[in-house]
């Protein structure tokens, strides 16, 4: 179903105050590769909810990293846990002329 066919259904069904929007995505591909040297090794050294991050690399015209957590994070114990994150910057401070 469009969106403009959705929004005369809903006005028919007695909704008259409607706000509607479009989001589109374009796909992005990109590959990191993040490797761990001695893995099992270094999963034998840590705790659970112990985190190792990796750089900051670039995708999508975004920055992100990895987190991992060799032993799981508490309620997962003994599976390795992995997250995508974005890079959180600070936005610039600016001048304001008056």
């Amino acid at each position: 179903m469009s969106l403009s066919a959705l929004v005369s259904s809903l006005r028919t069904a007695g909704r008259q105050r409607l706000s509607a929007g479009t989001l589109v995505t374009t796909p992005v591909t990109g590959s990191y590769l993040f490797r761990i040297d001695q893995y099992t090794r270094l999963q034998k050294m840590v705790d659970v909810d112990t985190m190792i991050e990796s750089e900051t690399f670039s995708v999508g015209g975004h920055d992100w990293r990895i987190r991992c957590y060799p032993n799981g994070i508490e309620g997962h114990e003994g599976f390795i846990s992995l997250y995508l994150t974005p890079t959180m910057t600070r936005p610039q401070p600016r001048r304001i002329s008056t």
